[in-house]
């Protein structure tokens, strides 16, 4: 059993740890990207997080951060040895205690987490393609009672 102290907010030293898990996963998860992509776009999480708020899965390390923009799900990162043991559905469940609806975006490719965001009563309420990446992606939304 997962325990509620086991998520703390962010700290400054925890950007090493959270960095790193940021970078693994994105490679891992979206491997239809470049990995560069991700290499180049560190300077733009190290700005995004100084604007989100972050919680971190700190289990005498950190193992998983969530990353909220108000009620935007900037991303729920893992990392990958500690994936499918529930961190993730533990970091999401701490973000719908704090909101009524929350909302995030997805590639397509990214099967897993489309799934896991299904499983979690999420809705795909539009499809596009992501200028950036040319990837087609989904804008996902959760709302509590629905």
């Amino acid at each position: 059993m997962m325990n509620e102290k086991k998520i703390r907010e962010y700290k400054d030293e925890d950007y090493l740890s959270v960095s790193s898990i940021w970078l693994d996963t994105n490679i891992k998860a979206h491997y239809f990207i470049d990995k560069n992509y991700w290499i180049e776009n560190q300077d733009v999480f190290k700005e995004g997080i100084e604007g989100a708020k972050l919680f971190v899965f700190d289990d005498n390390d950190i193992k998983g951060f969530i990353g909220l923009l108000n009620n935007y799900i900037a991303g729920i990162f893992v990392m990958d040895k500690y994936q499918g043991r529930g961190i993730g559905k533990f970091l999401l469940n701490h973000a719908k205690k704090e909101y009524d609806e929350l909302s995030l975006d997805v590639y397509e490719k990214n099967k897993r987490a489309v799934k896991f965001y299904l499983e979690n009563g999420f809705k795909i309420n539009k499809k596009y393609i992501e200028e950036e990446t040319n990837e087609k992606s989904f804008r996902m939304t959760w709302k509590r009672g629905d």
